[in-house]
């Protein structure tokens, strides 16, 4: 992804997105995966979904923009604004 990727955003993970069906890392992420369970006095809970459900409800706040990093990686990483008209 060596242009800017715009249009719609769906949460992959908490690190990746798929920008119209480009599938990209954002830049300076690190979050729980999918599948994980975090534990809390409360007792586990499901993080890995929840980062998903909640990066899910930021994009879709609007379209996506991504810019892409100038750095060499197996997937593409970007910095992406959203709903930004």
């Amino acid at each position: 992804a060596s242009q800017p990727l715009k249009g719609h955003a769906k949460a992959l993970s908490a690190t990746h997105i798929a920008v119209s069906d480009q599938r990209v890392k954002l830049y300076g992420i690190d979050g729980p995966d999918p599948s994980q369970v975090c534990f809390a006095p409360e007792g586990p809970w499901a993080c890995g979904r929840s980062a998903v459900g909640a990066l899910d409800e930021l994009l879709s706040a609007g379209p996506a923009e991504c810019a892409p990093m100038p750095i060499s990686a197996p997937v593409p990483e970007v910095i992406c604004f959203v709903g930004k008209d």
